[in-house]
Parts: C-alpha cells; sequence; structure tokens
C-alpha cells in the first residue's frame, strides 16, 4: 500500500467515525460531557494507526523475514497497554459518573482495530 493511498483511507475513516460518533453524542440526552473524551480517543487511534502503517510499512520492505511479525506482535500487546493505560488515567484524572466513556472507547477500538487489520493485510502482500 502506498503512503498517499493510506493518509486517504485514515483520513476518510476518522472524518466518518468522528461524525458518526459527534453526531451519537450530540442526540443522547448526557452524553455531550464525554466528546473531549471522544476527541482524545479518536486521536489516540489515529496515532496509533500512523505509528503501525510506518513500522509495518518499514518490516515489509525489511530483507529480515520475521520482522513483520515482530511488529504485529509488538503492536497488539502495546495497543492493549495503552488502551489500558489511556482508560485508566481518564477514569482517576476526571472520575466520570457512569460508565458510558468506556462505550466509546470499544467502539472506537473496534473501528480502529478493523482499519488496522485491513491495511496491515495490505502491507503484508507487497
Amino acid at each position: 500500500m502506498r503512503i498517499p493511498v493510506f493518509f486517504q483511507y485514515l483520513t476518510a475513516l476518522s472524518l466518518a467515525w468522528g461524525l458518526v460518533l459527534f453526531a451519537w453524542l450530540y442526540f443522547t440526552a448526557g452524553a455531550w460531557v464525554y466528546v473531549p473524551f471522544a476527541a482524545a480517543t479518536l486521536s489516540l487511534f489515529v496515532l496509533i494507526c500512523l505509528l503501525l502503517f510506518f513500522f509495518g510499512w518499514r518490516a515489509a520492505r525489511s530483507s529480515q523475514r520475521m520482522a513483520f511479525n515482530g511488529v504485529i506482535t509488538s503492536s497488539v500487546f502495546g495497543k492493549m497497554v495503552v488502551s489500558l493505560a489511556f482508560l485508566a488515567i481518564y477514569k482517576k484524572t476526571y472520575a466520570p459518573a457512569g460508565t458510558s466513556f468506556v462505550v466509546i472507547f470499544l467502539l472506537t477500538y473496534a473501528v480502529y482495530t478493523l482499519f488496522e487489520i485491513w491495511f496491515m493485510t495490505k502491507l503484508a502482500k507487497t
């Protein structure tokens, strides 16, 4: 996958998911307080996708055959650790009243995980 193509897909996905997410928060009573959290979550997963793409892109072109597998293994573990830390820091810092923020996080996590699977599969075929 070429770099400009990746950026086009990432931008389109982020705009579309951002619109869906913010529309859902706007039309759900009392959920508007989670807009900053939703924006931070969206930004976090865009950053993770960028890092994963560039590490995967380099590994796919590496002469070391196992480099790409290493990137995938590291990304799964790293993403879990970063995600848990992000949720824990948010909960400790802002002490939200409910657990609605977890739904926002998990939906965003799922959307970007599917995107990562798609573009990493494309990278593996290059």
